[in-house]
């Protein structure tokens, strides 16, 4: 029988800037069940509408290595092993009224203009609600539209030992993918028993890139996230991701063509094996046809590039991770085989 539970955000419940696959769970659930939580902010929960330039300074100074992101968890799945699948559905997302965006002064050479701007800025502003339809005024006549995601989804990494937050890698992670609103799933490989989901680094919006370094950037009052095991199915080395109208493949790498080749090769491979009436060479085509490539973000030093193809292409809907596909959901009842699993 699924359960919901709840996760508040506190010193014993968040990650501070890096993960590790030894982390102990917080919270052990099983294979659909939902969980309510929230996050901070960042560095510690300490950016509130009154930081300044130097508080940012001595934030980053003292963070050293480890990235800003305050991570809620990590969740256990009951039952999750290498080889697994894990899926996570965003049923709902609050925000806290605060956001900010942040430049980080040029000489630091971080974002795509670093060079361009060397004094660096942080802005905050105040959002009316948190629903899709709530904009964020930068200037008179420039309003962004607030389109709230969490922009850290991820489970322990694939290699042992501490991992700064700030690359997203085959685990997920900071993977700042602006699709991955409400109503949306992100698919991620599991590495160690237990899978170890971590969230945080919650946007009220982002454009394609990310370019100055952060979003509109945020913390979350509530989201509610539907976990699901998958198994069986051929090795899953990258996240994937599905909207409403849309199949995504996620990859990151040290440069863009890099990226963009693995998220274009895993996607047009997935087409080829879950469509029988498409060889692989056919795949290729259709997708230089209707397959989109997307700079995510350019500022986490593994940049990331989504490739996309839209589901209405498909007279005969693709499987993706549903039936058909080879995945099936797990069902604990029928398992022998989780020892060794956190409890």
């Amino acid at each position: 029988m699924t359960r919901h539970h709840e996760l508040r955000a506190s010193a014993e419940t968040v990650r501070l800037g890096v993960v590790d696959r030894t982390d102990e769970p917080v919270l052990t659930i099983e294979s659909g069940d939902t969980v309510s939580l929230d996050t901070w902010n960042a560095w510690g929960n300490r950016v509130t509408p009154e930081m300044t330039m130097a508080d940012v300074g001595r934030y980053v100074g003292e963070a050293g290595a480890a990235g800003p992101h305050d991570l809620t968890g990590p969740i256990a799945v009951h039952g999750a092993r290498p080889g697994d699948v894990l899926r996570v559905d965003l049923v709902d997302l609050r925000l806290r009224p605060h956001v900010f965006n942040l430049s980080l002064p040029g000489h630091l050479g971080i974002g795509l203009l670093a060079e361009d701007f060397a004094d660096g800025q942080v802005r905050h502003f105040q959002l009316s609600g948190s629903d899709a339809g709530t904009r964020v005024e930068l200037a008179p006549g420039v309003e962004i539209p607030v389109r709230p995601f969490l922009g850290y989804q991820g489970v322990a990494p694939r290699d042992a030992g501490p991992h700064s937050s700030i690359p997203p890698g085959p685990h997920g992670g900071n993977i700042d993918v602006p699709d991955l609103v409400v109503g949306t799933s992100v698919f991620l490989p599991v590495w160690t028993d237990g899978a170890l989901y971590c969230a945080g680094d919650a946007h009220a919006a982002q454009g394609y890139g990310e370019v100055n370094l952060t979003a509109l950037e945020a913390s979350v009052e509530e989201a509610v996230l539907r976990f699901t095991l998958l198994r069986g199915g051929p090795a899953l080395t990258r996240p994937r991701a599905e909207t409403p109208t849309e199949l995504l493949s996620l990859a990151f790498a040290d440069s863009l063509d890099t990226a963009a080749r693995e998220a274009a090769r895993d996607l047009v491979q997935e087409l080829a094996r879950q469509h029988p009436d498409l060889s692989p060479i056919d795949a290729y085509a259709v997708a230089s046809m209707a397959l989109d490539l997307k700079v995510s973000q350019v500022v986490n030093a593994e940049v990331g590039v989504q490739a996309s193809v839209p589901k209405e292409i498909f007279t005969r809907p693709l499987p993706w991770f549903g039936e058909g596909s080879g995945w099936s959901e797990i069902s604990l009842d029928a398992e022998s085989s989780s020892a060794n699993v956190p409890s």
